[in-house]
């Protein structure tokens, strides 16, 4: 289209777009939040006794349904600013998934306080939406 057909037709002229590296903005990468992977059983412990709740996936990398839920959750940490989102490898902590009696991956836990108030086996985002929503007021 040429710019006195838009013009003509009430269309602004697309002059008026910036392109190129320097029109660009950005988030500042402390806004964006992410799930943060388990590096040891302490920092586990230290993780799920926080205040706010927190969501701890167990997931395995052989697992598809973990693989779809993945970046689902990262998403999720994104809108939800008073949960933490902890992603737990089963393989890597089996000890950490036997004492939660993970029998199924994806399995996701809420905790707060150190305390389990939920859990969620499967893939089920809106289910993990609704109970965040649920024990985020509470």
């Amino acid at each position: 289209m040429n710019s006195f057909y838009r013009f003509s037709r009430g269309l602004r002229p697309l002059s008026h777009i910036k392109t190129g590296f320097a029109h660009r903005t950005f988030m500042n990468s402390s806004v964006l939040k992410q799930v943060q992977h388990v590096k040891s059983m302490e920092d586990y412990a230290q993780k799920i006794s926080d205040d706010k709740v927190t969501v701890v996936d167990f997931y395995a990398d052989w697992c598809g349904p973990c693989k779809f839920l993945s970046p689902l959750l990262e998403k999720l940490s994104n809108s939800h600013s008073k949960s933490s989102f902890v992603a737990v490898d089963a393989d890597k902590f089996s000890e950490l998934a036997q004492t939660n009696e993970v029998y199924a991956l994806p399995t996701v836990v809420l905790f707060k306080k150190g305390q389990e108030l939920d859990r969620i086996v499967g893939a089920d985002i809106r289910a993990i939406n609704g109970l965040l929503a649920k024990y985020e007021t509470s």
